[in-house]
């Protein structure tokens, strides 16, 4: 059975695919459902059971080319968490980076399902918007999702994630492959491209490499190490009053902590 992981970018679809593949559900990360994905790429994935879970916050909006309903696990992390990630080591809300065609697709994309965001003043409001939009679309989307929490990952709820998708394990089995999925992918870091490789060794190699596999295009990248992190407390004081509301009833409504700023709270 195939099935789909989705929810907001920063939110551990990453995480979330390593999971569920650990747990017997091959699933892979952002490599089919994208806003550029062709129908005769989703029908060619369907016709394959090699790896019949793929995992993208994008995936919800390519649903609709399939041929039929698959089931549908919309993973939420504490959006004050998901908000700084986006806000201060994210580009996709960052107009003047990252040009690549790929990034321009994604843009369009936001303009097209969430054409507020970008108007907001400043990134966290930005981030917030989109937090809290993205994850309204997909519960109206699909209101038949599971939806759990990467923090809150049970016997209970990795019993119920594998039903959605058809599958059995036993509670030991569960507990040992949880285990192993370390909770760190991704944390605190961001991928920039390189627009040229500086060392004429490593370029000329790239370019053998390229022309004996046939490939028509490189891209080459650098992990870089972000530190910017800002607290749920910084987080909620430079938000809009009306989004910081909006942003505790989400949270509040998920089982996360609501954040009060003492200027806004009236005595």
């Amino acid at each position: 059975m195939h099935f789909v992981i989705t929810g907001t970018p920063r939110s551990a679809t990453k995480y979330s695919s390593k999971l569920l593949s650990e747990l017997g559900a091959p699933c892979s990360h952002e490599r089919v459902l994208r806003p550029e994905t062709s129908v005769v790429n989703v029908l060619r994935w369907l016709d394959q059971d090699d790896v019949p879970g793929e995992s993208s916050w994008m995936a919800w909006t390519v649903l609709p080319l399939l041929p039929e309903p698959i089931p549908v696990l919309h993973v939420i992390r504490d959006p004050w968490l998901v908000i700084d990630s986006l806000a201060n080591r994210n580009s996709i809300l960052d107009v003047d980076q990252m040009k690549t065609k790929d990034m321009l697709a994604i843009r369009d994309m936001l303009k097209t399902y969430l054409p507020d965001v970008l108007s907001w003043p400043n990134r966290i409001d930005q981030a917030a918007s989109f937090v809290l939009g993205w994850n309204r679309l997909i519960a109206l989307a699909h209101p038949d999702r599971f939806v759990f929490y990467p923090d809150r990952l049970d016997l209970r709820v990795l019993r119920g994630m594998l039903h959605h998708v058809g599958i059995e394990r036993t509670d030991k089995d569960l507990i040992v492959q949880r285990d192993r999925v370390s909770t760190a992918i991704n944390k605190g870091y961001t991928v920039n491209d390189i627009t040229e490789l500086s060392d004429p060794v490593v370029a000329r190699a790239i370019e053998e490499y390229a022309k004996n596999n046939g490939f028509t295009e490189i891209f080459a990248r650098q992990i870089v190490d972000k530190t910017e992190y800002q607290t749920p407390e910084e987080v909620a004081e430079a938000m809009a009053p009306d989004l910081l509301e909006q942003v505790n009833e989400f949270a509040a409504a998920h089982g996360y902590q609501e954040i009060d700023v003492p200027q806004l709270v009236s005595n």
